[in-house]
């Protein structure tokens, strides 16, 4: 398994495991299932802001994905980040979520390029 930057091209793979998991369990906090589109969007938008979308990949799937993005608007927040991070079940307890944590912290404490 390797850690990479999620690519749009990844968004059904992504949405099949994101809306697995809204749909059949009660850990997400948003009960509305994505659209391919819209995580196409979030991922080519949460890039170009210069936040992580990361999907972990084994044999050439997709077997979870992981992000970040601002908390809350505001300046008081501009440095309070949220994450998600999902895995298929298959991925899980193989130390794919762990992998996947360790990527997005690394790239969120880089400094910022202005």
């Amino acid at each position: 398994m390797h850690i990479r930057d999620a690519r749009p091209s990844d968004a059904p793979a992504i949405a099949a495991i994101w809306n697995a998991i809204i749909r059949d369990t009660v850990i997400t906090f948003n009960p509305v299932e994505r659209s391919v589109a819209e995580i196409a969007d979030m991922i080519a938008a949460r890039q170009a802001a210069g936040h992580a979308v990361m999907a972990a990949e084994a044999d050439g799937a997709v077997l979870g994905f992981g992000t970040y993005a601002p908390f809350r608007t505001g300046q008081g927040y501009a440095r309070t980040m949220e994450h998600t991070l999902y895995l298929a079940p298959a991925a899980q307890r193989r130390g794919a979520g762990r992998t996947l944590l360790q990527a997005l912290e690394a790239h969120a404490r880089r400094p910022a390029i202005m």
